[in-house]
């Protein structure tokens, strides 16, 4: 990468941060936020199980920044948002990071102006929601689980688990990738030799996971987890990609299907071609695809409704990542691979039609 580029990056980010801020500060509060700030922010009841009501609406890490902030500064609506902005300045920067393994000046031009050009992303940043913190958190984990996995670094290793616990509480969502982010630490840190060592290791990250799933397991009884379908994982990907381009088509159906099998078969070609599964590739392929089977077993065996919009956001990252990093792999082959991905640039430009600083 070019000191040019060093330069050049932190100025689209300046304007992806600014818009997210811009929207921030002249959007009134929408019906979610408002009743998270009046049920557990101004009642000061935001901690699960010492709620006033068992809702999806309280995301508990988002609540508890959120109250941090209107006891700190009051009420404004940017204040209450302030934590979702200040975690898009974290997005922007492990954004730039993935980017920087990218050998190709085109596919990492490409893949940085199609994950900070989606207007749907960005505005999620704008509200007082768990969603904006959780995708940040998720990005960050996933880029210090792989800098722990490829260097066997321990401190990168606890910054892993530091976000991804931070992203899961943010949006409940994410338990499904809290589970396969376990998973897979045991299954790259596994020593036959240390296997005590290994075991502890893996219970004491696995026990992060008994208060979500037990609030889980709460909002279920109570009704609460109603936001999704129950028909198709087809619905939840329709649902997602409707909302962020504004209209859907056989043509997504066959994007998406070949992003899911190429990813499949690319994180497989590629630990068999170089021997190494520690990489971003097989990383962020693997959990696209167990978060899928995850999704799905869910819904067939638990009677879990399919996700659907925001609830699926880190979905879209992991799409995207994944198909631009098919690219970088096909790109070790054949030379002219990089040209696939101008015409992805196409995505960003079909959502121009969402830019706006005053409406949801």
């Amino acid at each position: 990468m070019t000191k040019v580029e060093k330069a050049v990056y932190p100025i689209l980010a300046f304007i992806a941060i600014s818009y997210v801020s811009l929207r921030a500060y002249l959007n009134p509060f929408i019906n979610d936020e408002a009743y998270t700030f009046l049920y557990f922010v101004w009642t000061n009841k935001f901690i699960p199980f010492d709620t006033l009501l068992w809702s999806a609406n309280n995301h508990p890490l988002n609540s508890f920044l959120t109250w941090v902030c209107y006891k700190l500064f009051g009420m404004d609506e940017w204040v209450l948002r302030l934590p979702n902005i200040l975690a898009f300045i974290i997005f922007t920067f492990y954004t730039f990071k993935f980017g920087s393994l990218f050998k190709n000046f085109i596919i990492r031009w490409s893949f940085w102006i199609c994950i900070l050009a989606t207007p749907y992303l960005l505005e999620l940043f704008s509200y007082s929601r768990g969603y904006g913190l959780s995708i940040a958190f998720f990005t960050a984990g996933i880029w210090h689980f792989l800098q722990a996995s490829k260097k066997n670094d321990q401190l990168s290793d606890w910054h892993s688990w530091l976000f991804m616990t931070l992203a899961m509480f943010s949006n409940l969502n994410l338990v499904n990738s809290y589970f396969i982010w376990l998973l897979l630490f045991g299954f790259f840190s596994f020593d036959k030799s240390h296997w005590v060592k290994w075991l502890f290791n893996v219970l004491i990250r696995a026990v992060v996971l008994i208060p979500p799933i037990a609030m889980g397991l709460k909002l279920k009884a109570h009704g609460e987890l109603y936001f999704g379908f129950d028909t198709s994982i087809r619905d939840s990907f329709h649902s997602v990609l409707e909302i962020i381009y504004g209209s859907i088509s056989s043509l997504w159906d066959i994007l998406v299907f070949v992003i899911i099998i190429g990813t499949i078969l690319g994180i497989i070609a590629s630990a068999i071609r170089s021997g190494k599964i520690k990489t971003a590739y097989f990383i962020i392929g693997t959990f696209l695809i167990l978060n899928i089977l995850a999704t799905l077993f869910q819904f067939w065996f638990l009677d879990v409704s399919l996700p659907r919009e925001r609830t699926m956001i880190h979905w879209y990252f992991l799409l995207v990542a994944s198909l631009f990093f098919g690219l970088h792999f096909l790109h070790t082959y054949w030379s002219k691979a990089y040209l696939l991905s101008i015409p992805l640039l196409l995505m960003p430009i079909a959502q121009a039609h969402r830019y706006n600083l005053h409406s949801a």
